[in-house]
């Protein structure tokens, strides 16, 4: 099996080449093949390689890498990585690009009796007013083409009784309920760039990231790296992942310096704290879900532990295993849509909540956690529903978005 490179495609030289790594030579007049699930690990045309010297934080993993299943062909010999995991993430944490539609011009946004300007306003959402909120929702809707408001769907979630939690409860998961929720609408696909973009303009936003200087970057560990000497894309499974702080990493740039989310406006947006999340909800008249409305919009009225069906399907969900290593469009995998059309619920990034982690607080700072909700492109095994992940709220990575909802 072979993965094919476009002849105009961008590429990163890496230093040097391992001489203990055996590596994945890829022939000029080869298609790329297909791994087990279906997948097929293509480079996009604005994808950019990294640096096979490049310092990856070591994260302890015992278990065989689902990847080296779909790489069961090829000669590859995991590659060591020596580093410490980024210490403000919680412990327990770590375990096909699509041409960008042309540029639609834009409505005037209509005169609704409201002002606006600056980040600062309606930095809270209101429950109770609702006329206000509706306001919003249509002021946001004014400024969007019509591809945007594609993204910008909010399904209803009937009131009902829900199942959440895990019938076998792990250190960090809760036991499995049954609760009750009045009826709710939630976005049907997690933010995405082209969205967060228009509220960035419109108000001036600066990120925690922008304002910090610097975000979280996660390596994922399939990688690919081109030899200086023979100019040939290597496949390379690397032994362990992880992440560092990388100064100029935010929403614009998920990577830092030198990396964009040009071709990438149909992508959730990350690199966004719990506070850009509720800033941008607010803004255009909706919120954050509470853990248990994720959950029980995710699992639907029958409780699934995935949001197709009871089993696993490997081609439903931007994983690890999928070997695409990078977010993707957020309806690029239609198999994974739940009953009430919600996607991307197990992969691509991680989703905020507005649910604080109890028992989690009890650092130097009394810091809460809040628990972030779903999978992301460096998830391994088969994330269910159920899983949940505390993060700290000025926490900011490129594995983190968010959806919103609207009571």
């Amino acid at each position: 099996e072979t993965i094919e490179l476009d002849d105009d495609e961008e590429l990163q030289d890496a230093e040097e080449i391992d001489e203990d790594t055996e590596t994945i030579e890829l022939d000029d007049d080869e298609e790329p093949g297909d791994s087990e699930g279906g997948d097929l690990v293509e480079l996009g045309e604005d994808e950019e390689l990294m640096d096979e010297d490049d310092d990856i934080p070591e994260i302890e993993d015992n278990d065989s890498p689902p990847l080296m299943d779909l790489l069961d062909d090829e000669e590859v010999e995991e590659v060591e990585v020596d580093g410490e995991l980024d210490p403000d993430l919680f412990e327990e944490l770590v375990e096909p690009e699509e041409e960008a539609p042309e540029e639609e011009e834009k409505e005037e946004a209509p005169d609704l009796g409201l002002t606006f300007g600056s980040d600062e306003d309606f930095s809270e959402y209101d429950p109770e007013d609702m006329e206000k909120n509706r306001l919003l929702s249509e002021r946001f809707d004014g400024y969007l083409g019509a591809m945007e408001r594609f993204y910008n769907q909010y399904p209803l979630v009937d009131k009902g009784s829900f199942r959440v939690g895990s019938p076998n409860p792990g250190k960090l998961e809760r036991r499995e309920t049954q609760i009750e929720l009045k009826d709710f609408y939630i976005g049907r696909f997690p933010v995405t760039n082209a969205l967060f973009e228009v509220f960035v303009e419109r108000t001036g936003y600066r990120t925690t990231a922008e304002k910090m200087g610097y975000g979280t970057v996660f390596q994922p560990r399939f990688r690919k790296v081109k030899d200086p000497s023979t100019g040939e894309i290597k496949a390379q499974w690397v032994a362990e992942t992880g992440s560092k702080r990388i100064e100029g990493a935010a929403w614009y740039a998920p990577e830092g310096p030198g990396s964009t989310i040009h071709l990438k406006r149909n992508h959730p947006v990350v690199q966004i704290s719990i506070e850009d999340a509720r800033r941008f909800a607010a803004w255009i008249g909706k919120r954050l879900p509470t853990e248990d409305e994720w959950e029980a919009a995710a699992r639907t009225a029958k409780g699934l532990p995935y949001p197709w069906g009871e089993t696993w399907n490997p081609e439903a969900s931007n994983v690890e295993a999928t070997g695409i290593g990078e977010t993707t469009a957020v309806d690029a995998f239609g198999q994974g849509q739940n009953g009430f059309s919600l996607m991307d619920l197990t992969g691509n990034v991680l989703e905020w909540t507005q649910s604080p982690m109890e028992g989690l607080s009890q650092n130097v700072s009394q810091i809460p956690f809040f628990i972030a909700k779903g999978g992301s492109f460096i998830t391994a095994g088969e994330p269910a529903l159920w899983a949940r992940y505390p993060l700290r709220p000025d926490f900011t990575a490129n594995i983190l978005g968010f959806r919103c909802l609207v009571d």
